[in-house]
């Protein structure tokens, strides 16, 4: 938002209104941003875990042959 060029009741609860805007769009563009990171971490661990299974599976058949 841009401050307003004048002084008069209406260019300023303009100026406010865009605020209000701007700081309530912020704010959900972080938690949206907090949630993909979530779903991102969630992605990797799950990946991870899925490594080492096969990784577990792997060993286990060298080991015992089976």
């Amino acid at each position: 938002p841009y401050a307003p060029y004048s002084r008069e009741k209406s260019s300023i609860e303009s100026y406010r209104d865009d605020v209000e805007k701007y700081v309530k769009d912020a704010k959900e563009y972080a938690e949206n941003a907090e949630n993909d990171k979530k779903r991102i971490d969630n992605a990797v661990e799950a990946a991870i875990d899925k490594a080492n299974k096969v990784v577990e599976e792997y060993n286990h058949r060298v080991e015992f042959g089976y």
